[in-house]
């Protein structure tokens, strides 16, 4: 395993390399001029821009300039923002808890309604559950996650009233529990801020919903097959014959060994999820990676931009590798050469 490991993490390497020049090359295309954007489009004299294109490296030729931002991502050092004058890594390290938060949320609860709701469906095969959550599962696949986040924000909450308005990560006039783990909801807790707490859950449930509600599919559907193909096993049918009760059968034998994909698949979703809630953070003004991500791209940050894809890209490798090896402590019949 831990040669394995250290050969994953090599590639890794290659792979932030890789996208870097890819991202690099990809965002110098994009038409814009920084330098305009950074004024708003108002007149600056000559020597004003010529120094801002010096101080932010834009006088060099390309190649000189990917191969001074490489090394300075190889020191651990993403460059400053144009947009925000800070240090891109500061910016990212600052909002990557709102993103993770989100994303757990989200995962959490498709897994709670999710895992009993693909059980269910694998134990009424063909049956008028089965059909009714089959269904719902192509809807729920099919739903853009900014359309639907527009839905609970008109519908169920301007509307019915149900949540929040969409402003962020706490209600407007909550103050900001002091900084431990970033998750507000967590933070608030270990203060004793129940009134911060109650704000931050009220804030993140439309958001969630609209994160999970993809994923919900996802694990009813997978949950499903992996039963289904674990209950006409041999091992299922010794079981039944020895006398144990379905319930044994069911939660403590197969769904043991049928859960084993889905933990895969959600895992992996995760990052997709760390990576791809762009849209839904940018439509509930949740201040994560994301509306980082949007905000730089719209400021042509060249630098924000860069870095924040970094970041998901390596966050999603080390998830990859995070899932192999857990896949290997949950099956012992899997072994990596």
């Amino acid at each position: 395993m831990i040669p394995y490991v250290l050969r994953r993490l090599v590639a890794v390497a290659v792979l932030v390399v890789g996208i870097s020049l890819v991202t690099f090359a990809l965002v110098r295309m994009v038409p814009g001029d920084p330098v305009a954007l950074y004024y708003g489009g108002m007149p600056v004299s000559a020597d004003i821009e010529q120094a801002l294109r010096r101080q932010w490296g834009l006088d060099q030729p390309l190649p000189v300039q990917y191969l001074r931002y490489l090394g300075g991502v190889l020191r651990g050092n993403l460059g400053v923002s144009l947009a925000t004058g800070r240090p891109i890594l500061d910016d990212l390290v600052r909002r990557f808890p709102a993103t993770v938060e989100l994303t757990l949320a989200g995962v959490l609860l498709a897994l709670v309604v999710g895992l009993p709701l693909g059980v269910l469906a694998a134990l009424h095969r063909n049956g008028p559950v089965d059909h009714l959550l089959r269904i719902g599962s192509l809807v729920s696949l099919g739903m853009p996650n900014f359309w639907l986040g527009l839905v609970l924000i008109f519908v169920f909450g301007y509307q019915l009233g149900w949540f929040p308005p969409a402003e962020g990560r706490l209600a407007a006039g909550v103050p900001i529990p002091g900084r431990v783990t970033g998750f507000y909801t967590v933070d608030s807790l270990l203060a004793g801020n129940l009134v911060a707490f109650r704000s931050a859950l009220a804030q993140m449930m439309a958001p969630a919903i609209t994160v999970a509600m993809g994923l919900v599919a996802v694990v009813i559907r997978m949950l499903r097959a992996g039963m289904l193909e674990e209950l006409g096993k041999d091992y299922v049918r010794t079981g039944r014959s020895k006398g144990l009760t379905p319930r044994a059968v069911y939660y403590k034998h197969a769904l043991r060994n049928a859960i084993i994909p889905t933990i895969t698949v959600v895992s992996i979703q995760i990052g997709y999820l760390l990576g791809g809630n762009v849209l839904v953070e940018a439509v509930f003004a949740w201040p994560g990676v994301g509306l980082y991500y949007i905000n730089a791209i719209n400021a042509l940050d060249y630098n924000a931009v860069i870095g924040a894809t970094l970041l998901i890209a390596v966050v999603f490798a080390l998830i990859n590798l995070g899932v192999d090896i857990l896949n290997a402590f949950i099956d012992p019949r899997i072994h990596y050469a």
